[in-house]
């Protein structure tokens, strides 16, 4: 989960594991080809499509505050708005501008050729007041990293699609 100062008072958090980049995948009819940084999106005549309760949606208030941001329940709602042409962009982390991107090749695009525009420290969400777990999973985080298994975890997930022959 993404550490937030306010998450904080309903969760304790461990020390962030990883961050979620946050990215900007676009609708190619609608989105020109030389849109390549964030402020191109920073239009009232933009619409930007998010999950609710995401951490895209504060990144958008903060670098694209003038754009009109449409906020759905779920993830799939999120990327076929913008799929079906109703928005020109949709703001998310993670695998999913990937994805959508190589099952729509011929309508969405990534404007900013991979680079993120935002990071959020990501880590693991204990119940309140449980200190012996989070120092066990704090501890477990340390050495977890030291031995290079989130990278070449992250690098499995995300950067392949290598994990796909074990779900088909």
């Amino acid at each position: 989960m993404g550490i937030r100062p306010e998450r904080s008072l309903k969760v304790n958090f461990t020390i962030p594991y990883n961050a979620s980049e946050l990215r900007i995948t676009a609708n190619k009819k609608l989105v020109a080809a030389d849109w390549n940084t964030v402020e191109h999106f920073n239009r009232p005549d933009v619409k930007l499509t998010v999950r609710l309760g995401s951490s895209p949606i504060e990144a958008i208030k903060r670098f694209m505050p003038k754009a009109q941001v449409i906020i759905f329940d779920g993830e799939s709602e999120v990327f076929q708005e913008v799929v079906n042409g109703k928005a020109h962009a949709f703001v998310t982390s993670g695998v999913g501008p990937e994805y959508a991107m190589l099952q729509y090749p011929d309508i969405l695009f990534d404007p900013l050729k991979g680079k993120t525009f935002a990071t959020e420290p990501i880590g693991f969400a204990i119940r309140k007041g449980d200190l012996d777990f989070l120092n066990f999973l704090n501890s477990w985080i340390i050495v977890t990293d030291a031995s290079g298994f989130f990278q070449e975890r992250k690098q499995y997930w995300f950067y392949t699609q290598d994990w796909r022959k074990d779900i088909e």
